[in-house]
């Protein structure tokens, strides 16, 4: 567990350098040393905490399944696999959407498939949006004093 202290301790040095650095422009020098060791040992315990995390679940362990060991690990690891449905799936949308398609009888295969490649382009229709020809001055001129003193208040 304690394998790396070398890397531990000099994270947490690097933690004192940098709190002794900001701190000591502006902290009487007791004051910034206390930080520093204080900064010092969060730092250590920070980089400690992560290190045994890291090691306990990246580390392969004897007898694991990495190793071609035992059943020690039996219950622990879960090995999932996902079928490959590509085909089933592309299958299933097909059948939905020549389901929604309006049934056409072309008059011969040849020509079926043949219309089907020169399927031409036709851009869609909207219902027309009306617009207001003759529209009075006075009443454009009272909604917008309306607007303003709406926003006035």
């Amino acid at each position: 567990m304690f394998r790396g202290w070398k890397w531990t301790v000099a994270f947490g040095a690097a933690g004192a350098a940098f709190v002794l650095l900001l701190s000591a422009w502006r902290n009487p020098l007791d004051t910034t040393l206390l930080r520093s060791v204080i900064a010092f040992a969060a730092f250590t315990a920070v980089a400690h905490a992560a290190r045994y995390v890291l090691t306990t679940f990246l580390e392969t362990k004897p007898g694991s399944p990495a190793d071609g060991g035992g059943n020690q690990s039996r219950g622990r690891l879960v090995d999932v696999t996902v079928s490959d449905e590509g085909a089933s799936l592309t299958r299933m949308i097909q059948q939905q959407w020549l389901a929604s398609k309006p049934a056409e009888k072309p008059k011969d295969a040849a020509e079926g498939q043949h219309d089907a490649e020169k399927a031409e382009f036709k851009p869609l229709e909207p219902k027309r949006l009306t617009t207001l020809d003759r529209l009075d001055p006075q009443k454009i001129a009272g909604a917008i004093r309306h607007m303003t003193d709406e926003e006035g208040r």
